[in-house]
């Protein structure tokens, strides 16, 4: 039996209001092909208050660097959502200085398994993917509300990049989530990724299907 771990985390003294939330994160791996390279990490969310949560949102923040074992000037990083098929909820990450003429084109894939339901009792799908907003060094909303309002925004970007050359500060990151949902008094949702790495687009969207199929069939 794999071992388990709990830890509790508290916020520091503050004047803010708690929500009254449970989070629980458990994470899954595998030691051998063909699923060596992918992290599922499953998060429950329990409503521990007396009050509906109406309009929570949940989103997966990483900081993602695809280069060279040393930094170069056509290392850039390649940001995209993959439009032609949106009901995979699935953005990667990619260097395309590697891309182009290289044996190894590694890619970083952020796939949503399992969403929260809307209030109409359907799955929501990835609708956010895009830029942080929480950092002071990153343009975006920088106060509570305005980051709020940019999750509450749908939004997902079709194809940007940013620098990594030689002594270029790498200030881009993803943001990946849900829209809207709403969790009742004593109720849970649940937030399912995979971090998952392949050579290629096409490989890793072979990877995703894989894990997406696993996932379906209770690991």
């Amino acid at each position: 039996v794999d071992p388990e771990y709990l830890g509790r985390y508290a916020s520091p003294d503050s004047t803010s209001i708690p929500i009254g939330i449970e989070i629980r994160q458990s994470l899954l791996f595998w030691k051998e092909a063909p699923l060596k390279d992918v992290i599922v990490m499953q998060y429950d969310i329990h409503n521990k208050s007396d009050h509906v949560l109406d309009r929570s949102f949940i989103h997966l923040l990483t900081w993602p660097v695809i280069r060279r074992s040393r930094q170069s000037a056509r290392d850039t990083m390649g940001y995209s959502f993959f439009f032609p098929e949106p009901s995979r909820s699935l953005g990667y990450v990619y260097n395309p200085g590697l891309a182009a003429g290289s044996a190894s084109s590694p890619h970083l894939g952020i796939g949503l398994l399992e969403m929260p339901k809307d209030t109409n009792g359907n799955t929501i799908g990835m609708t956010r993917w895009s830029q942080e907003v929480t950092k002071a060094n990153i343009a975006g909303p920088h106060t509570d509300v305005g980051r709020y309002d940019s999750m509450y925004a749908t939004y997902r970007d079709t194809s940007r990049r940013a620098i990594v050359g030689l002594n270029v500060p790498i200030y881009w990151s993803t943001l990946a989530g849900s829209s809207g949902f709403r969790i009742q008094p004593g109720d849970s949702a649940r937030f399912v990724v995979a971090l998952m790495v392949g050579n290629g687009l096409s490989d890793l969207l072979r990877i995703h299907d894989l894990v997406r199929r696993v996932y379906a069939n209770n690991y």
